[in-house]
């Protein structure tokens, strides 16, 4: 693994407080409710000094089509925020957010090019992303660093020079399986529906099926379906998957085929044991 250099440290830094900052949203304002991310970053109570010059991030998320995460913006928007206004920004230089959105895989070296090309960005992060992946690393090649905001497809784990907090699709979809293998002793037969993207599809073969089989469940369906998939494509795909005979149904799709695979199983009256990603993994 490459030794972690001092800007890839103050990302990390950037992109823990996110998380941080969720949390602490969820509690109580009050006397010391910064302790712990000051304690955590090393930074200094109050605000940014403007008067220096801003830490510059280049960051790359997938939205504006489908499927789209500006849900990964929102939580970096916030991280700023709550960095440059409680934690007295990075060393007292303000934060700020050099944005590109990418919504096909050629995005992916239009965005590095643009991040690569501009000197004031010393290092990338990414949001959620199933396409661009492999064009981002290739085109940025080491010359800058990349923080890795989820982890989902084949080459967020290959790439150089990226780097990551979470173990992404790795933590997540391994983690359904061991948890259908050591908690639901009576399945057997699984029905799954996955999203028919890099992501997906390294999710539902490369590590759940795997997964499953370990604790003897070897008899699982996959049936891909597209990003776009309306509620009666899945309605499709969860009849093809054999959902109503199985005993578990895992639907491994984007936010928005959550919602379409929740009208298809009420069209079709299909009420399976299911368990799902909480509509993160693509």
């Amino acid at each position: 693994m490459h030794a972690i250099r001092r800007p890839v440290r103050l990302l990390a830094l950037v992109s823990a407080v996110a998380v941080l900052f969720v949390s602490l949203a969820t509690t109580s304002a009050g006397a010391g409710s910064n302790d712990f991310g000051l304690a955590y970053t090393g930074g200094s109570a109050g605000k940014a000094d403007k008067k220096l010059a801003p830490i510059t991030i280049g960051y790359i998320n997938q939205e504006g089509g489908v499927p789209s995460f500006p849900e990964a913006t929102a939580g970096i928007n916030a991280a700023v925020k709550y960095v440059n206004n409680e934690l007295g920004g990075a060393q007292k230089h303000p934060v700020v957010v050099k944005k590109c959105a990418v919504q096909a895989e050629e995005d992916g070296q239009r965005c590095a090019t643009e991040m690569l090309n501009d000197d004031n960005v010393s290092f990338v992060i990414t949001g959620v992303l199933v396409v661009g992946n492999q064009s981002i690393y290739s085109t940025l090649a080491g010359k800058k660093p990349v923080l890795v905001g989820f982890p989902g497809t084949p080459a967020d784990f290959v790439a150089d020079d990226a780097y990551a907090l979470t173990p992404g699709a790795l933590g997540v979809v391994k983690g359904m399986g061991i948890f259908v293998g050591q908690n639901l002793k009576d399945v057997k037969k699984v029905s799954v529906v996955h999203a028919d993207n890099a992501a997906g599809k390294a999710g539902a073969e490369s590590i759940l099926k795997p997964t499953l089989a370990k604790f003897g469940i070897t008899d699982v369906t996959l049936v891909a379906v597209s990003d776009t998939a309306t509620g009666p494509d899945l309605a499709s795909a969860i009849q093809a998957a054999g959902a109503e005979q199985a005993d578990l149904f895992m639907p491994l799709v984007t936010v928005q085929g959550c919602v379409a695979t929740y009208d298809a199983l009420q069209s079709l009256g299909v009420k399976p044991r299911q368990t799902s990603l909480a509509a993160r993994q693509s």
